[in-house]
C-alpha cells in the first residue's frame, strides 16, 4: 500500500479548461515569492536557463522571460492541452522549449534539454503518493547544473 493521502488521480484536461477561481490569488501570492527568490539568487545573471516541471500553461512564463531573459525556458508537462496553451500564447519565442513527459518517467531526460540552473514547480508534487513525490523532488535535483 502506498502511503500519503488517498486521491483520484488528476484530470489535467479538465484543470486546463476549468479554472477554480481561488487560483489567480494563489498563483499572484506564488509568482511574487518566486520572483523574489531568482532575484536573490540570480542577482544581475542573466542568460540563466531553467526548467519548470509542470508547467503546462505556466503562470510564471511571461514575467521570468521579460524580467530575467533566461537562455532558454524548459517546459516539462504531460498534458498535452496545457503545453498547446502555453505555446499559443508565447507565439514565436524561440527560447521557449516544450517537452510533454511525465515528471516520473524514470528515463534519464533527453540530452537536449541539458542541465539547467533553475528548475522549479508549482502546485505539482501535492499530486503524488508520498514515494512519487519523492520520485519528483529528485527529478527538480536531477537537472541541474552541478556548479
Amino acid at each position: 500500500m502506498k502511503s500519503g493521502f488517498p486521491h483520484e488521480k488528476t484530470d489535467w484536461d479538465l484543470y486546463y479548461k476549468r479554472l477554480n477561481p481561488l487560483a489567480g490569488i494563489t498563483k499572484s501570492i506564488i509568482r511574487r515569492r518566486l520572483l523574489y527568490f531568482i532575484r536573490k539568487y540570480f542577482r544581475g545573471k542573466k542568460n540563466f536557463s531553467v526548467l519548470e516541471f509542470g508547467g503546462g500553461n505556466s503562470c510564471f512564463y511571461e514575467e521570468i522571460r521579460r524580467e530575467f531573459e533566461p537562455s532558454a525556458y524548459w517546459v516539462l508537462d504531460n498534458n498535452p492541452v496545457g503545453l498547446a496553451e502555453l505555446e499559443d500564447r508565447a507565439g514565436k519565442d524561440k527560447k521557449l522549449r516544450l517537452l510533454k513527459r511525465d515528471i516520473l518517467d524514470p528515463a534519464p531526460i533527453p540530452p537536449e534539454v541539458g542541465q539547467q540552473d533553475l528548475s522549479f514547480s508549482v502546485g505539482l508534487i501535492e499530486h503524488f503518493s508520498m514515494e512519487d513525490t519523492q520520485k519528483a523532488i529528485i527529478a527538480h535535483f536531477n537537472v541541474l547544473d552541478k556548479g
